[in-house]
């Protein structure tokens, strides 16, 4: 009555209940996929060891759910990407610090490759992304990232530690949604969660 709402916390130790509640509030009728239940749970107990928290980001788990239990169109395949950070003075005397990313994927069997040069390594990558892929997925235009959280997951290893990456994206209707990336480097983590928001995005507009 008072708009309050329930959070299920997913973790290592989450139960079938647990993702049963999570399917249905990502609109996903568990009763029509009982016999990969087990798989899915599975899944997300690897990943939540790993560093993964799909309490944090629901739609990497609706990525997971619907890639495990039915199936996902595969959009576009990574090759390969390099970033590159050029700090330096200009003809100004101004001391910048510029990204550059060229990003190869592959999309209906075809290579495709882009470089950008963005304000961060995430920035670049990102404009690097969707130049290949705007003109098959115009739908892409209107996505911005509006958070980006950064939390090391063992700080005991100093800067060789594991690091979780939190993307938050919105598009022009105003709806929200977040995507996580875990890896020992950053910009990879940053990768896996940038293109789950792509690949979410595609999910919900195809």
């Amino acid at each position: 009555m008072v708009g309050n709402t329930r959070k299920i916390v997913i973790s290592d130790q989450s139960g079938r209940s647990n993702i049963t509640s999570l399917l249905n509030t990502v609109g996903i009728n568990p009763d029509d996929h009982k016999d990969k239940l087990d798989l899915l749970l599975q899944k997300v107990k690897e990943r939540e060891f790993q560093g993964h928290a799909f309490d944090q980001a629901l739609a990497s788990f609706e990525i997971l759910a619907r890639e495990t239990l039915f199936g996902i169109p595969e959009y576009f395949e990574l090759v390969r990407f390099k970033v590159i950070d050029d700090r330096r003075w200009n003809a100004r005397g101004d001391l910048v610090t510029e990204s550059e990313a060229t990003v190869r994927i592959i999309i209906n069997k075809k290579e495709y490759m882009n470089v950008e040069i963005g304000n961060g390594p995430v920035n670049a990558l990102d404009k690097a992304l969707r130049k290949s892929l705007m003109e098959f997925y115009p739908a892409l235009e209107d996505l911005e990232l509006t958070d980006f959280k950064v939390r090391i997951l063992s700080s005991e290893k100093g800067t060789d530690a594991i690091v979780r990456v939190i993307i938050e994206s919105k598009d022009k209707e105003g709806n929200f949604w977040t995507t996580v990336g875990v890896s020992t480097n950053i910009i990879d983590a940053s990768y896996n969660a940038l293109r789950e928001s792509l690949i979410f995005k595609l999910i919900k507009t195809s």
